[in-house]
């Protein structure tokens, strides 16, 4: 530990010395972006040709596509271009739009198109399938100066990035309108083999949210996406916190919504296809108990089925300790059309994002087992009969590998009660110590090994 400490100490002279400055380390404020390889070393370069030296790369804040530099296969040539976000170093403001192609021929990554963006940031970046022809289109969302989002849609061909307009019904004439949104996705939602666009808002006007279908439309040559569907949801929900798409069923397609309604926690809705109706529906509002939960967590696959999970929580038992910090009871949930609740358990655990795991629950453990942290880096596990806590059952600790290798050497092998490693990585060590309580209760080292589960 101590070798450990004199190295950061030593790394900290060392940028000192050298000019670096901690606060321009910010990704708005890298006028020149880090050293690529390979292929991204020649798009770096060309960029520097085609902008010179003066640009600072801007990134978009939300949705699965981070980086500043998003590639894609936009022609359908099997040879991905690339679109470049940026300020250039004479803008007070505002970002641009590049993008860049190469051919087999060549082999040399060219700026094709340049275009001053429709907002100050970009929001977030997709790249759906309009047309079903297989290659992608490009869809920016983006941040207006006034802080409303609203979506830009463009298609590449033959060297050219067209925008595609996107109108109301009541646009009689096709001008494009700037829509607005508070949530984005693009998915095949409907089985048609092209993907759509689904937009949640919320009305200023009336405060009533709704999630909207655009999709892609061809009019005597030109095409356009337009809104051809819309449901209202539920009239308590005054904000959104987030969305996912994708598979969540068999055969089923949509997109989770995380909803607010008056209060901090969050509520999970859901946006499908009605294939009777041939209409977007939202079957989580008849229910009369709403998925309801506390922390920010994304739905996701977590069992690896290929289907989107979502997650509902409650809050854990746990005795009244200064300093001490609430755990919550994660439930993960897969959306199950043919049943009454519209949703089967799929797994219970207590997670831990800011250590790196999440403790798996089995059913037993439930109604028993209760947990607690002291803001420090171990969690302890009560016994819980459903009115009182009850003695220690064990408790996890988290310790870095060189304190790992200290308590090892000092541990005398014959102790009954001492850690025991659970889980190693590059840098840590989770160990258990299991009381005689626990013991007593049939609750082994084993078995708590087995409910540890490594986030990511």
């Amino acid at each position: 530990m101590k070798k450990l400490t004199l190295l950061l100490a030593m790394c900290f002279v060392v940028l000192s010395l050298s000019g670096c400055q901690f606060s321009n380390l910010d990704s708005d404020n890298l006028m020149r972006p880090p050293k690529a390889s390979g292929d991204g070393q020649a798009i770096q370069e060309a960029l520097d040709r085609a902008l010179g030296s003066g640009y600072v790369l801007r990134y978009p804040r939300n949705g699965i596509h981070r980086s500043a530099i998003v590639r894609a296969d936009f022609d359908g040539d099997e040879i991905d271009e690339a679109v470049v976000f940026y300020r250039a170093a004479t803008d007070a403001g505002g970002t641009r739009i590049a993008l860049m192609d190469k051919t087999e021929e060549t082999d040399v990554w060219t700026v094709v198109y340049n275009s001053k963006g429709d907002g100050s940031e970009v929001e977030r970046v997709i790249l759906p399938d309009f047309d079903g022809d297989g290659s992608a289109e490009l869809v920016i969302g983006w941040k207006t100066y006034t802080g409303s989002n609203i979506i830009a849609a463009y298609i590449y061909s033959e060297g050219q990035l067209t925008s595609v307009p996107v109108t109301e019904p009541t646009s009689a004439f096709g001008v494009s309108s700037s829509i607005s949104y508070s949530e984005l996705e693009a998915i095949d939602i409907d089985g048609d083999k092209r993907d759509e666009l689904l937009i949640a808002s919320i009305d200023n006007i009336n405060g009533l949210s709704s999630v909207k279908m655009a999709e892609y439309l061809t009019v005597s040559g030109a095409g356009s996406l337009g809104v051809s569907g819309e449901i209202t949801l539920d009239s308590s929900i005054t904000g959104f916190s987030g969305s996912v798409s994708g598979q969540i069923a068999p055969e089923v397609y949509g997109m989770y919504l995380g909803s607010y309604r008056g209060t901090a926690k969050i509520t999970t809705d859901l946006i499908v296809w009605d294939k009777d109706k041939a209409a977007l529906a939202a079957p989580f509002m008849t229910l009369k108990e709403p998925f309801v939960r506390s922390g920010d967590t994304s739905p996701q696959d977590i069992d690896g089925d290929g289907m989107i999970e979502f997650s509902s929580d409650v809050e854990m038992p746990s005795f009244s300790v200064e300093n001490g910090e609430k755990l919550y009871l994660t439930t993960w949930l897969g959306y199950s059309p043919d049943s009454e609740a519209l949703a089967e358990k799929k797994q219970t655990r207590i997670e831990l994002p800011d250590k790196g795991y999440a403790i798996s629950f089995a059913e037993e453990w439930v109604s028993k087992v209760t947990a607690q942290r002291n803001n420090d880096d171990e969690v302890y596990f009560y016994s819980y009969n459903g009115e009182v806590l009850g003695d220690e059952l064990f408790r996890i600790k988290t310790f870095s590998v060189e304190e790992w290798d200290e308590i090892e050497s000092e541990q005398d092998e014959e102790i009954e009660y001492k850690y025991r490693a659970i889980h190693t990585d590059s840098y840590s060590v989770f160990a258990v110590l299991i009381s005689a309580r626990a013991q007593s209760e049939g609750i082994t080292y084993a078995e708590i090994e087995k409910s540890f589960m490594p986030l990511e």
